[in-house]
C-alpha cells in the first residue's frame, strides 16, 4: 500500500474500479482519517474531498493505491481492521504508536542509577494527587519499561517512575499497598499482546507531563551517554 497523500496524484481518470476495490478505498479512507486525528495529518484529505466529492475520491484512491484485484480483496474484506490500522499507522510519522515494539531487553540498571531525578516540586505535584492520574503514572512507568518507544528514553523512565513514587508517597500509599493494587495490575496488563500499543498515548502524554510540572534530572553520571 503506497502513501496515502500519493495515492490521488498517482491515480489515472481512464479506469473505472471494480467494487471491491471501491469497498477497500473506502475502508482506507475512514481508518486514515480516523487514526490521523491528532497528528500533522490530520485533515490531509479534507481538500481533496471537497473538491471531487467522495464518491469521486474513492474512484481515485482505489486506481492509486492498489496494485490488482487480489490486493482490493485483501483490504476490502481479508485484512481485520487491527491490521488495515497497523498499516495505517506506519504512513504517520507523528503518531503515538509509529514505530512501537516490545523491548527485547529492560533499561540497563547501571544508567537507571545514574539518574537522578527531582519530582515537580509540591504545588505542582499536587495535580497529580488523584487514584486516575497515579494509575496512569504507574501504567505509563510499566509501559517504558517493557516497550520501545521511539523518542523516549531511560531519561523519561527516570521521570516518570521517580515522580509516581512521589504521588503515592502524597496519597499515603507504602510499598506493599503501591505494589499490589497499580504495579501488580500493571504488570499483568502489559504482557497483552497488543499491550505496547494500546499504552503509547499514555506513555507519551504522561512523559511531557511530568515535565511540564517539573521533574527533571539533577544529576547524570552514565560514562555512555556521549
Amino acid at each position: 500500500m503506497i502513501s496515502v497523500f500519493a495515492m490521488l496524484l498517482l491515480a489515472s481518470d481512464t479506469t473505472k474500479s471494480t467494487p471491491e476495490c471501491l469497498t477497500a478505498a473506502q475502508r482506507a479512507v475512514e481508518m486514515w482519517e480516523l487514526e490521523t486525528k491528532g497528528t500533522s495529518k490530520e485533515g490531509s484529505m479534507a481538500d481533496a474531498i471537497q473538491q471531487l466529492g467522495k464518491q469521486g475520491n474513492l474512484e481515485r484512491i482505489a486506481r492509486g493505491l492498489f496494485e490488482n484485484q487480489e490486493s482490493c480483496l485483501f483490504y476490502a474484506s481479508e485484512a481485520s481492521d487491527p491490521v488495515l490500522r497497523l498499516l495505517t499507522i506506519k504512513q504517520i510519522p507523528d503518531h503515538p504508536e509509529h514505530g512501537v515494539t516490545r523491548r527485547s531487553a529492560p533499561f540497563d540498571p547501571e544508567d537507571m542509577k545514574a539518574l537522578v531525578m527531582r519530582p515537580p516540586p509540591d504545588d505542582a505535584l499536587q495535580a497529580l494527587l488523584t487514584p486516575g492520574d497515579l494509575k496512569d503514572l504507574v501504567e505509563a512507568s510499566v509501559a517504558l519499561a517493557n516497550c520501545n518507544y521511539p523518542g523516549l528514553t531511560v531519561v523519561d523512565s527516570v521521570l516518570i517512575s521517580g515522580t509516581g513514587a512521589a504521588v503515592a508517597t502524597k496519597m499515603g500509599l507504602g510499598g506493599p499497598q503501591y505494589q499490589d493494587r497499580l504495579v501488580g495490575p500493571a504488570l499483568i496488563e502489559i504482557k497483552k499482546e497488543d499491550a505496547c500499543n494500546t499504552n503509547a498515548r499514555n506513555a507519551r502524554n504522561i512523559a511531557k507531563k511530568v515535565k511540564d510540572l517539573g521533574a527533571t534530572i539533577i544529576s547524570d553520571t552514565r560514562t555512555n551517554r556521549f
